[in-house]
């Protein structure tokens, strides 16, 4: 069950053109090592991101690491900086 999904996530980022640093900004749910994983598996590296970082600390974090992609959650996508896909 949990390769499937970690497949079914490689694929949806290959889809949307995601590769190189991928962030991943979500709370402590079940589906973070499906994402974890599958940022792997499709050949990017995690950017872990804390949701109880502000805005600004996630900015910085993503400028810094370059990442253009981050996989979160709707509850979560205010605390995203413009341009991140």
């Amino acid at each position: 069950a949990l390769a499937r999904r970690v497949d079914a996530v490689a694929a949806l980022l290959h889809e949307r053109g995601a590769s190189g640093r991928i962030g991943i900004l979500l709370p402590n749910v079940p589906s973070f090592p499906a994402v974890f994983y599958g940022v792997l598996r499709g050949g990017g590296s995690a950017l872990l991101l804390n949701p109880l970082y502000s805005p600004r600390e996630i900015a910085e974090y993503v400028a810094d690491a370059g990442a253009r992609h981050v996989v979160t959650i709707e509850a979560l996508e205010h605390l995203l900086p413009a341009g991140v896909e």
